[in-house]
């Protein structure tokens, strides 16, 4: 039993340390990149050391937290208007946990559906998401669907709103630390959608940008400033959307932080009349 234990906490160690050395070398390189992009001094200049290993040492704990409860899903909960959460790539519904919980408190139904773990590419995604967005609008109100994306589950949203237009059924979309004009990081990473599909200039980048809205469909991003996953930061950005710049929030650090539910939270209230309200942060 003892040395089970040992091995285990060996194990978890070693998962820890890994996840923190995978941080470590984002967080460089998107502060590379930043620096590299965006050589004059402003307001959303990156960090000091002390708190970017802060924002580190949180990214670690929230990554590895959405590692292991990977194989947990969610039930569907909650009574009021439905507000669909998707997925980043590589993560599950477990990964909105609390968001969810928030959500359900503040009188919405939640609907997380599972896109699986490993995505070929965002075409697949977007199928599987498009399914699941059907099912969703059979319970829905004529006023349509709320979705809210994390990471690439926003690109995915995205794609099904240029292929089915207004008949996806969504009436505000808002995306959490979204790639909107890809990304450079995970360069050593050749797999999935960042095979090619999340590249600045890739075709399904190109396509879905040429796509206007569908009417009646509003849509809001989120883009933390320090986000290592979408460099430069500035790509987090949407033409279409209203954008919101949260500074001091990391990819994960967005589906835990009070003051970006706070932010969705007004929002998704301000839906029935149409007034959608940003706050810069």
């Amino acid at each position: 039993m003892a040395s089970t234990l040992r091995a285990l906490l060996a194990l978890t160690g070693a998962a820890i340390g890994t996840t923190f050395a995978a941080q470590l070398a984002l967080h460089l390189v998107a502060r590379r990149g930043t620096l590299e992009h965006d050589r004059c001094a402003d307001d959303d200049a990156p960090p000091g050391w002390l708190a970017l290993l802060r924002a580190i040492v949180r990214e670690t704990a929230l990554s590895f937290l959405a590692v292991a409860l990977w194989p947990f899903g969610m039930r569907d909960a909650g009574a009021g208007r439905g507000v669909v959460l998707v997925h980043d790539f590589a993560c599950s519904p477990a990964s909105f946990w609390l968001l969810a919980r928030r959500l359900r408190h503040a009188g919405w139904a939640v609907i997380v559906p599972r896109l699986g773990l490993w995505w070929p590419d965002l075409e697949a995604a977007a199928d599987r998401l498009a399914i699941a967005l059907a099912r969703a609008r059979d319970g829905a109100a004529d006023a349509g669907l709320i979705v809210v994306a994390h990471g690439l589950g926003g690109l995915a949203t995205r794609v099904v709103l240029q292929r089915d237009g207004r008949h996806a059924g969504v009436r505000l979309l808002i995306t959490l630390g979204t790639a909107h004009a890809g990304t450079h990081a995970l360069r050593w990473l050749p797999v999935g959608p960042y095979r090619n599909d999340v590249r600045p200039g890739s075709a399904l980048l190109r396509t879905i940008a040429g796509a206007a809205l569908p009417a009646h469909t509003d849509a809001i991003a989120i883009a933390p400033t320090d986000d290592a996953l979408v460099v430069p930061a500035a790509h987090g950005l949407w033409a279409d959307a209203c954008n919101i710049s949260v500074a001091g929030s990391g990819h994960f650090d967005l589906l835990v932080s009070e003051r970006v539910f706070g932010v969705i939270a007004e929002n998704l209230a301000a839906v029935p009349d149409g007034a959608l309200r940003g706050h810069g942060g």
